[in-house]
């Protein structure tokens, strides 16, 4: 539902490991599944730098604004764009530095994918599928998935509403069937000014 939210334009890229070369024949199995749930042929149309190695989050957090800058490069300067990441950033707990930054927080996120495409317009979304809980033998790390009420957010993101939508049906989550980077539909009742938005879904 999120990709056929972004819309017949949307520009989706795979940041997870499976964008590795090793890792093709599950990048084209996900493919194919992907194009099955969304009844049309689906395919990515890029994928972050695999010549750099990622060890936490903040370099994942790096790689995918190094990818954004370059895409922000490409497009007309007056496009504006909404960028949705999903992602549980290497199960890594924040406190990660990205270059010389700090980032603990996920408004610190936000704020450093948009210092990456400074050039344009943009409205972020972090939707951080990581939770950790403390047990009697220690701390679990985990990546949880894309739960019910970060689906809506992330639907509704996409949409650009603000209100959940209580009909929805939210998929049963499969970690392999989530995705990374996309654009969005034209909302249907356009406010005074509004522009269309080419939105970027990064996400596990």
């Amino acid at each position: 539902k999120l990709l056929l939210a972004a819309g017949p334009s949307a520009h989706v890229v795979l940041s997870s490991s499976w964008r590795h070369e090793r890792h093709a024949a599950k990048r084209d199995l996900l493919e194919r599944k992907i194009s099955k749930c969304i009844g049309q042929s689906f395919s990515f149309h890029g994928v972050t730098n695999t010549d750099r190695k990622e060890h936490t989050g903040g370099d994942r957090l790096q790689l995918l604004g190094d990818y954004l800058e370059g895409y922000s490069q490409r497009i007309p300067r007056d496009q504006h764009l909404r960028i949705l990441v999903l992602d549980d950033f290497f199960l890594c707990p924040m406190g990660w530095t990205v270059g010389e930054k700090l980032v603990q927080t996920q408004e610190e996120m936000k704020d450093y994918i948009q210092s990456r495409v400074k050039t344009h317009a943009a409205q972020v979304k972090i939707v951080y599928t990581y939770d950790e809980w403390t047990m009697r033998l220690g701390k679990l790390h985990a990546s949880i998935g894309l739960q019910m009420s970060m689906y809506v957010d992330a639907l509704n993101f996409l949409q650009d509403k603000v209100e959940a939508q209580p009909e929805l049906q939210v998929p049963e989550t499969r970690s392999a069937l989530l995705l990374k980077t996309a654009e969005v539909l034209p909302i249907k009742t356009r406010p005074p000014g509004f522009q269309p938005c080419r939105s970027v879904i990064l996400a596990l």
